[in-house]
């Protein structure tokens, strides 16, 4: 059990700075730590996941950031506040907010399984479009929610 904390650790730690520093910075790094001289190591340490990191959230922010610098920090800060529950804490507050801006049928029960459908819809907006998203987000609140749950509750109980 220990190992798989360990390895969920060091890969979390592995995101958190490619995401900081980027992938160029970070291969570089690692290989002047790890090789001495000119020695080369395993091609493929990172296993199969590595392997297909256009499909995740980060590595669709990463193939954007030469391209759409303005657009990968906006979307990048929206990520790291969707993940650390600063901005749409509820699962529900997920699903008013794609509702809001367009996304229909986003699949997921969790906020986990929620969150990489809704960062692929703002990956494919353009700048203008994604930024305006981004700030509609943040006026999603509890009281915003607390008042929805009241309507779905007035409209159940008058049929």
């Amino acid at each position: 059990m220990k190992q798989s904390s360990d390895s969920d650790l060091l890969e979390a730690l592995i995101k958190l700075l490619l995401r900081h520093f980027g992938r160029s910075e970070v291969e570089a790094a690692l290989g002047q730590s790890r090789h001495p001289a000119g020695a080369s190591g395993p091609k493929h340490e990172a296993g199969p996941r590595a392997t297909n990191k256009t499909t995740t959230v980060v590595g669709a922010l990463d193939a954007i950031r030469e391209s759409q610098p303005e657009k990968h920090r906006l979307l990048s800060e929206f990520y790291q506040g969707l993940n650390q529950r600063r901005v749409l804490p509820e699962a529900e507050d997920i699903r008013q907010f794609a509702q809001l801006i367009g996304i229909k049928g986003l699949r997921g029960k969790s906020r986990k399984d929620l969150l990489p459908g809704l960062m692929r819809f703002l990956l494919t907006l353009p700048q203008e479009a994604a930024s305006s998203a981004v700030r509609r987000a943040e006026q999603i609140n509890a009281e915003q929610r607390q008042q929805g749950f009241s309507v779905l509750a007035d409209k159940l109980l008058k049929n």
